[in-house]
């Protein structure tokens, strides 16, 4: 029929858009209405009546059918969470993660565990929203996730017991050499390296008590297996674990 006309495709449209796009095929603006559409913009034509590519009398009102913005969501409390249980929990909260970013945390030492808090690696440590904040339905909730940062220097190490050592160390890219001395041999630390017994293999049950360190502590260790040669480590050790006296 040469009087019928097909309505346009204006879904995602404003309704002002839509409005002129009806005009243009000859087609009015009917009636208007909303609805809560939590994955579509506000404001933008949800569907028509009659639907689009239907054909109509020229001069025919299209009612349009808006989308309202939908009640913003309490964001949940995810901080200590994993990623994977963070995004579970936000899901489950009609929302989703938005950007991921790290922030690093320092190496924590075996012996300071106790008394240094800090995030578990791997855990989210905030999150924009805040927790208790609100967030439109499907909208991103950004995670900032704690990770461990490099080794920068050398820790205090001397009166420690040897295993715990060796792991934090190794675990963390660097090289060590032990070398057992007699407890008498402290007094000279200059000339322990030649007078040390060098250990290539030993038991984590075995104690073995650190009682001089090089380098010394705070030395800076970036970059250290860039050196030529590799920096070792070197741990000077007596059996037993016990007080060492003056140092």
């Amino acid at each position: 029929m040469s009087d019928s006309v097909s309505v346009p495709d204006v879904l995602d449209e404003t309704t002002a858009d839509a409005q002129r796009a009806l005009a243009a095929v000859g087609l009015t603006l009917g009636t208007i209405s909303t609805e809560k559409n939590p994955g579509g913009i506000p404001g933008t034509v949800l569907r028509t009546s009659p639907d689009t590519g239907s054909l109509v009398p020229q001069g025919s009102a299209i009612d349009l059918v808006i989308i309202e913005a939908a009640d913003a969501l309490a964001v949940p409390n995810v901080v200590g969470l994993t990623q994977p249980m963070a995004e579970q929990q936000l899901t489950q909260a009609g929302l989703r993660v938005g950007a991921v970013a790290t922030e690093k945390i320092a190496p924590v030492l075996p012996w300071e565990k106790d008394s240094v808090q800090t995030p578990p690696l791997g855990t989210v440590v905030r999150t924009s929203p805040p927790a208790g904040g609100q967030a439109a339905p499907n909208s991103g909730v950004d995670l900032v996730i704690a990770e461990e940062a490099e080794l920068v220097a050398m820790p205090n190490v001397i009166g420690q017991n040897l295993p715990p050592v060796i792991d934090f160390l190794t675990e963390r890219g660097q090289t060590v050499d032990v070398y057992l001395i007699d407890f008498t041999d402290r007094d000279n630390p200059v000339n322990l390296s030649l007078q040390g017994r060098k250990l290539d293999l030993w038991n984590k049950s075995d104690s073995y008590q650190i009682i001089h360190q090089d380098p010394e502590a705070g030395y800076d260790l970036r970059g250290s297996q860039r050196h030529t040669p590799p920096l070792h480590i070197h741990l000077y050790v007596k059996e037993g674990f016990g007080p060492l006296g003056p140092v």
